[in-house]
């Protein structure tokens, strides 16, 4: 169960432009450039819904899943984006819901990975289960610990395991692109194999025929 090298190829550039808008995000739609310490502002959230849709449509592709699930990823994002929108409309200064609409989503992405281990034989998935894994523990940990965890800015962190995500999943590609090599060797060396066995008994029935034929030209002449 290997997805093609198109796959990989596709889901590599998904995942490289989204480190590029990340990095324009972070100029342009950072939180406080449209507001004060404590302010949730909408347009970083919205800006942060669209990469978190990125991150899980790069991951669909690199699992194989894009074509299945392209538009439920479309409307969740879109769900996502309305659902905070009116979380910030009633609670304003709250990023929570904003967090853990970021650990709902990391922790998809790492169930994904290691459903993906169970069914491709792990290649690596689970690493990147486990950097998916990373931001999900953070935020539990971020509500399990209120005090210790005060001032912890979640939103930043979420950089830490997409950055890591990209480094597996490039080392991941890595060793897929070696097994389907190795795989298309084995199959060309049965083929191979399969075409000299062929060619050998061929040649034998040949001379069995060549055999017959010659006894039954024999008989004949002797015959006359």
């Amino acid at each position: 169960w290997l997805c093609s090298f198109y796959t990989d190829a596709r889901a590599l550039r998904i995942f490289g432009l989204l480190y590029l808008l990340t990095g324009f995000g972070w100029l342009l739609a950072h939180p406080r450039a449209h507001g004060g310490a404590g302010d949730v502002p909408m347009i970083p959230v919205m800006v942060a819904v669209l990469l978190l849709g990125m991150n899980v449509w790069g991951l669909y592709e690199f699992l194989g899943l894009a074509r299945r699930r392209a538009w439920a990823l479309v409307a969740g994002t879109v769900a996502t984006g309305v659902g905070l929108a009116l979380w910030l409309e009633f609670v304003p200064g709250s990023a929570l819901a904003v967090y853990g609409v970021m650990a709902a989503a990391f922790a998809y992405c790492a169930w994904l990975a290691t459903h993906a281990a169970r069914q491709e034989g792990n290649v690596g998935h689970l690493y990147v289960a486990l950097a998916f894994a990373t931001y999900p523990v953070l935020f539990l940990l971020y509500l399990a610990l209120p005090e210790s965890m005060a001032g912890f800015e979640m939103g930043y962190y979420a950089a830490v395991p997409a950055m890591i995500v990209g480094m597996m999943l490039l080392a991941v590609s890595l060793i897929r692109a070696r097994q389907r090599t190795e795989t298309e060797l084995a199959q060309r060396i049965a083929a191979e194999e399969s075409l000299r066995h062929l060619n050998l008994t061929l040649e034998e029935r040949i001379g069995a025929r060549t055999r017959a034929l010659h006894d039954l030209v024999a008989g004949l002449e002797s015959f006359n």
